[in-house]
């Protein structure tokens, strides 16, 4: 994987609650809280968000040894989700609730 074109994305934690949902809406949809286009240019696509909030956060980190994937060997944080990303029209984003969260192999949130 060459982590060199892919998306990079972040959050104003502490000044924002981190919502991973919600980054990857603004880097997909580039429309502000008013409803106003802002950079549509720069939009990415869900796979590529996806990407930026996992793999390419853990390289940002230097975890991508043990971080961002789904492997054998690997640290998996989990949620479950209400629908699939990457079969939901960019537009309803919005309407993808988090169901669990699974942290180090425990369920610590369930909606």
């Amino acid at each position: 994987m060459t982590h060199a074109k892919l998306a990079r994305l972040h959050s104003d934690t502490p000044f924002t609650p981190p919502d991973m949902l919600l980054t990857i809406r603004a880097a997909v949809n580039r429309i502000s809280r008013t409803r106003w286009p802002v950079g549509l240019e720069q939009r990415i696509s869900i796979w590529e968000a996806l990407q930026a909030v996992t793999c390419e956060a853990a390289y940002q980190y230097g975890e991508e040894d043990s971080k961002g994937q789904l492997r054998e060997g690997m640290r998996s944080d989990l949620v479950i989700l209400s629908a699939d990303p990457l079969a939901t029209p960019p537009q309803d984003l919005r309407e993808i609730e988090v169901l669990e969260t699974i942290k180090d192999g425990e369920l610590v949130f369930r909606a």
